[in-house]
């Protein structure tokens, strides 16, 4: 990095030159135990995270395909980059998640 580039400001939030793309896949399953009010009616079994080189929906399709079975069901935010996954999976629930409710939607 010349002296140049140094002095720019840097891009912040998503796309950001400081932070590492991050796929992150969670395999969940029902609770076996009856659901008891409060508590999640899913448990996570298995996660897997891998490094991207871009948030391109190519890319993401592509790790994806060779990571996760094409008869699950898949949730996730609604992020441009994951418009193909309806053509991969057996279902797809895209949806619009405020910050709050990350981990109780998606865990």
């Amino acid at each position: 990095m010349n002296e140049e580039d140094r002095r720019k400001p840097l891009k912040r939030g998503r796309g950001s030159q400081k932070k590492s793309k991050v796929l992150v896949m969670a395999e969940s399953g029902p609770v076996e135990k009856e659901n008891q009010k409060g508590r999640p009616s899913r448990k996570v079994n298995h996660i897997k995270m891998l490094v991207i080189d871009d948030l391109k929906s190519e890319t993401i399709d592509n790790k994806v395909s060779a990571n996760v079975s094409a008869t699950s069901e898949i949730d996730s935010d609604n992020s441009t980059s994951y418009t193909n996954l309806k053509n991969l999976m057996v279902q797809h629930h895209p949806q619009v998640i405020p910050k709050e409710d990350i981990g109780k939607i998606l865990s």
